[in-house]
């Protein structure tokens, strides 16, 4: 594909983004808030035993790919960066 591209004019680049899903759009659950238990090592300010409900994607979950593709969609055509 690089050399295509390189060929009719186009440049390619690569980007990793860290932590790409947790930088997507936030969770709407219709079947309701979604909980997780604190990591083993807890977290600063969190009681051990807490529960905590998860607002935003996470690496894992079914939809959190789209989410994040779709935040992303949005965030560059208002930079008026336009799809290939």
């Amino acid at each position: 594909m690089g050399p295509a591209l390189r060929k009719a004019g186009h440049t390619l680049h690569f980007i990793d983004i860290a932590n790409a899903f947790l930088q997507g759009d936030p969770i709407d659950r219709p079947d309701g808030p979604l909980y997780v238990e604190l990591p083993w090592d807890g977290l600063p300010g969190v009681p051990p035993g807490s529960l905590i409900e998860v607002v935003g994607n996470v690496y894992g979950m079914r939809d959190a790919p789209a989410r994040w593709h779709s935040c992303l969609d949005r965030c560059l055509r208002a930079e008026k960066w336009t799809p290939l």
